[in-house]
């Protein structure tokens, strides 16, 4: 069973969903996010605080973005 949420738009039930970035050649990538100042390494590209985690609200539609900490 998954954890609904509350959607911030309509106060519908939010169901988790995850939204997946399709590289060259149909690689699948999750996202992630970094600090705004953060310089991109030739080798490691950038530094990874934590991943982008996603909503969807069935009643209206919106889907709402998240931050996940790296651990």
């Amino acid at each position: 069973m998954t954890e609904t949420k509350k959607c911030v738009e309509c106060g519908g039930e939010a169901h988790p969903i995850k939204i997946v970035d399709r590289g060259n050649q149909n690689i699948h990538f999750d996202l992630i996010y970094t600090m705004a100042d953060s310089k991109r390494s030739i080798f490691k590209g950038y530094k990874k605080e934590g991943v982008v985690a996603a909503e969807f609200c069935e009643n209206c539609g919106r889907i709402a973005l998240r931050a996940v900490p790296q651990k």
